[in-house]
């Protein structure tokens, strides 16, 4: 009887590894499309994807450059089969989803995974890259004005967009500027006024000038970006490029004025709105809490405190006077990030290490044999 129950339960345990791997192993495929300069990214490819693909033997992941056009191009067709266009980068695409930003990826894509599985797998429809992007044979000249600014998700993605079209129409001359630049604020207003613009439409990036047309954050799609460029290359319309200098001192009277108008409450209002920082408070709480366990003073704690506010308040400052704007100008600005993210990375690894050492000495009863102490 003993030598029968052990034959079942060996053919029970032989046979349950088996039904296992068909439900981790149904094939799930993801493409992921990114661009060289961005660290969110990096920290998907080089972080995230490696720790799934452990997890998830069966997952296909093949990442696409859009710095090369063609597989830009590619985005584009997928974007339009599936309905939606990612806003920021990078930009994953799986079963009939599509996510956008490191945000949506890290929340999204670990359940995704699971319910493809559970259900049998999932493949994406292929991927079709031509050779080479074909440039457009028309010869006419259209003026482009393109405002960005530093840190903005929705510039890079326009960016790219446009960099696009400049190889597929090479007679299209782009001017790329940054509107929180004085010269880049005036121009703004400058066509702003030229088509009449409200006010709350006035001096926001992403946003695209051509001819009498403009385009604004949200409105900014490779079609409508097409149809402007083949409308204009039927009629003629004044260059955004090239205005008048009454058109300038009209518009900084315009900016003064409506500035003007905001009055001194409203300006503090806003400021402390935005200057209320979540994280910092969580920092300042989490210093305080420590301090207060590991028997500093009183005085020690607030000496502390007044500091950490005082950095805080500083750096604020600083920013809104925009003495620290030439940091985001730093030609090793991206390599200088890039390798602080991947630092961080490891520091984070290693400090989660400790955190599972010390919590199993603590279950131990051993909290003297802790690490982070």
């Amino acid at each position: 009887m003993r030598t029968l129950i052990t034959i079942f339960f060996c053919i029970f345990f032989l046979i349950l590894p088996n039904h296992g791997n068909t439900q981790v192993h149904s094939f799930v495929q993801v493409y992921l499309f990114y661009t060289e300069d961005c660290l969110s990214c990096e920290g998907i490819l080089r972080g995230y994807l490696p720790t799934l693909k452990s997890m998830y033997p069966s997952l296909e992941v093949k990442t696409f450059d859009i710095g090369n056009p063609t597989h830009y191009e590619a985005l584009i067709k997928l974007e339009k089969q599936f309905g939606r266009t990612g806003d920021d980068f990078p930009v994953a695409f799986i079963g009939d989803q599509i996510l956008a930003g490191e945000q949506e990826i890290m929340e999204r894509l670990d359940p995704l995974i699971q319910k493809y599985q559970l259900q049998g797998g999932f493949s994406l429809p292929p991927i079709e890259i031509s050779s080479s992007t074909q440039p457009s044979e028309k010869t006419f000249s259209v003026d482009l004005a393109y405002f960005y600014q530093k840190g903005c998700p929705k510039c890079d993605r326009a960016n790219y967009l446009l960099k696009y079209f400049s190889r597929k129409y090479p007679r299209l001359n782009i001017k790329e500027i940054d509107i929180n630049t004085p010269d880049g604020k005036r121009l703004n207003e400058t066509l702003s006024n030229r088509l009449n613009l409200p006010a709350e439409k006035r001096l926001t990036a992403p946003s695209i000038f051509v001819g009498v047309d403009s385009l604004l954050p949200g409105e900014i799609t490779e079609s409508r970006i097409e149809a402007l460029i083949q409308k204009y290359e039927q009629v003629e319309a004044p260059s955004p490029l090239k205005v008048e200098s009454r058109e300038m001192e009209k518009a900084e009277d315009s900016m003064v004025s409506r500035f003007k108008s905001l009055g001194i409450l409203t300006v503090l209002s806003a400021g402390l709105i935005d200057g209320l920082n979540p994280c910092a408070f969580a920092t300042l709480i989490f210093f305080i809490s420590y301090l207060t366990m590991v028997g500093r003073k009183r005085k020690e704690i607030l000496w502390v405190g007044t500091g950490f506010s005082g950095a805080v308040f500083l750096t604020y400052l600083l920013i809104g006077f925009g003495i620290l704007s030439f940091v985001q100008h730093l030609s090793f600005l991206p390599m200088f990030s890039r390798i602080v993210y991947l630092i961080t990375i490891a520091i984070a690894l290693m400090l989660g290490g400790y955190s599972l050492y010390d919590y199993v000495q603590l279950k131990r009863g051993r909290p003297f044999d802790m690490k982070l102490q």
